[in-house]
């Protein structure tokens, strides 16, 4: 038996998590036997347990519930086309202890060309449809079984079209469909033959074997798939030894075809494959006189199956086809955006450069150190640019650590006050009354109030009376602490606010790479916090940090990591006022 829970939501979409064990937790933790990157989930949100052969689904107290197709329940039994729901993320569960199939790689199957053929070189003409071949008559089955018959067809739709639905990746699909197929029907061999983009021949993509040893040799005629193709139509044959459709190329052969089946995969585009199932010559099957395996419902529900899965998969086609699309969009767009301010810097680079030069031929102290002043400058402007581009590009979950919030904030203030001289702006430092020490990335936090204050000191160019404020607090109404970094600088237009978030859009021309608020947000927002301005044209702005106050540090004790840096409160801009203040 092989249980799996697929992600066909969320993030992790595509995720496949194998259930080998009894118990497995799953949450947004990473104490967890599988870890949800979910921030609308709990830490430890729901679990599998596997009692007496079957799993069971039980919430673990979450937040925001578990979800079993659309029900919120705490313990539920679980089944096999199953839809879990917990915050944003759906799992499909199956459950292949009915049928055991095996996998066999494509390369195991062969397409063989047809032994016996019409003058014409297809399929017989006089070979009868589908509806001559199944029409052995048998023993009508007591209404018992019709109605367990009927419940199980309905039941494999039900999951089949849940699984097409819901999953986005065309291997993972026909994949999922195929066990689906050897759980519903006691069918020896199952594959589905696509037909390739590129030089429209069909090759067997996947394929299914109850048993081991059913995986030998198996053949698909190509003769049947032109039939099923040209005809577009499904076909059955119940004696596939009589149905030169069916042709194997080795009549000798000791497992060659009994029952089978064959549907098209049709989409909008046209032909896109087939679906193909078959049962072997099994002594102990052929006993049973005048039963078949293969009916005209199996043939009606592959049809129906054989239709929505060739829709999911040109969907799924077209949709890779729109996200290369996006993403070759999307590098083209970054290349542009910031090949200009690349280029800007290694201007100032060569400009500086040639200052240092300058400086050192004519032995003039003070051009080479002018030089250096600007290469250095550009120098911290590329390795800005390179950590911002790494910061957005990469998924990162916040390294925390029990940290205090105004020690990491006045690191950044500290960092930041020879370029607010340099630039005439007065830095102010506000620390104000904060809780306990608690959990926070201080690294990535200190990334993204870094670039709110670059922006700060930048927008107060020319300004008089020049000035940035920065300080920090908690609202215990609602557990936050906040940093707020204010200046009295150019302001940001209304029509501006709302897109000043957005990847390469800036408000500062060709001096702006467009990165630096984008990863400042990309950064609180992985810390469960939020980021929001107040900023009028000509009085300045206000940019606002509220962080939840996780994981704290009860004792109150500082980490013995970090140094209180030796300033609270005015960074002037004039060097001569260049003292700390107690």
């Amino acid at each position: 038996m092989y249980s799996t829970l697929y992600v066909t939501n969320g993030r992790q979409s595509g995720t496949v998590i194998q259930l080998h064990d009894r118990v497995i937790s799953l949450g947004r933790s990473s104490i967890n036997d599988f870890q949800l990157l979910d921030r609308e989930i709990s830490r430890r949100h729901f679990e599998l347990v596997l009692d007496n052969g079957q799993f069971w689904l039980r919430d673990l107290g979450s937040n925001n519930g578990t979800f079993l197709n659309g029900a919120r329940v705490d313990y539920s039994q679980l089944r096999s086309g199953d839809m879990i729901k917990a915050g944003q993320t759906e799992l499909l569960f199956t459950d292949t202890s009915q049928s055991q199939p095996s996998s066999a790689a494509p390369a195991s199957v062969f397409l063989v060309n047809d032994r016996t053929r019409s003058a014409s070189g297809g399929p017989s003409p006089s070979l009868s449809d589908s509806s001559d071949t199944a029409s052995l008559t048998q023993d009508a089955p007591p209404p018992i079984q019709v109605k367990a018959r009927v419940q199980a067809d309905l039941d494999f739709v039900y999951r089949a079209f849940q699984t097409i639905g819901h999953t986005s990746d065309v291997q993972s699909l026909i994949a999922r469909v195929l066990d689906q197929i050897l759980e519903w029907v006691a069918v020896d061999r199952a594959c589905i033959v696509l037909k390739d983009e590129g030089t429209s021949e069909l090759v067997v993509t996947a394929a299914r074997f109850r048993q081991p040893d059913a995986a030998s040799a198996m053949r698909v005629s190509k003769a049947i798939l032109r039939y099923v193709q040209s005809q577009n139509v499904g076909v059955l044959t119940n004696d596939a030894r009589e149905d030169e459709r069916w042709d194997d190329s080795d009549p000798t052969s000791e497992i060659g075809i009994h029952e089978a089946i064959c549907v098209p995969l049709c989409g909008h585009t046209g032909f896109l494959g087939a679906i193909y199932v078959d049962t072997f010559k099994n002594p102990a099957r052929m006993g049973r006189s005048g039963q078949n395996l293969l009916t005209e419902e199996h043939l009606k529900i592959m049809v129906a199956i054989g239709n929505h899965a060739a829709l999911a998969i040109e969907n799924a086609r077209f949709s890779q086809e729109l996200v290369n699309k996006e993403r070759l969009a999307a590098i083209g767009e970054t290349i542009a955006s910031l090949s200009h301010h690349i280029k800007n810097i290694l201007q100032g680079i060569n400009g500086g450069t040639y200052l240092l030069d300058q400086g050192l031929q004519s032995d003039s102290r003070a051009d080479a150190l002018r030089g250096w002043q600007i290469v250095r400058r550009y120098q911290d402007d590329i390795s800005k640019l390179v950590l911002d581009m790494l910061s957005y590009s990469r998924e990162r979950k916040p390294e925390r650590s029990i940290a205090r919030l105004d020690q990491t904030v006045a690191e950044c203030v500290e960092l930041l006050k020879d370029r607010a001289r340099e630039m005439k702006v007065a830095l102010e430092w506000l620390p104000g009354i904060l809780p306990a020490p608690f959990e926070f990335d201080s690294f990535g936090l200190a990334h993204a109030v870094n670039n709110l204050l670059h922006n700060a000191i930048d927008a107060c160019e020319g300004s008089p009376s020049a000035k940035v404020t920065v300080a920090v607090g908690y609202k215990p109404e609602s557990s936050h602490a906040f940093i707020t970094v204010q200046d009295n600088g150019k302001g940001i237009a209304p029509t501006e606010l709302n897109k000043i978030f957005e990847l390469f859009h800036s408000t500062k021309g060709n001096r702006g790479t467009g990165l630096g608020l984008a990863v400042s947000r990309k950064i609180i927002q992985e810390h469960g916090g939020e980021i929001s301005v107040d900023s009028r044209l000509g009085s300045g702005s206000k940019f606002t940090i509220a962080l939840p106050c996780t994981g704290s540090n009860k004792s109150g004790e500082e980490p013995a990591t970090r140094l209180q840096p030796n300033f609270k409160s005015v960074l002037p801009a004039d060097p001569s006022e260049n003292q700390p203040s107690s």
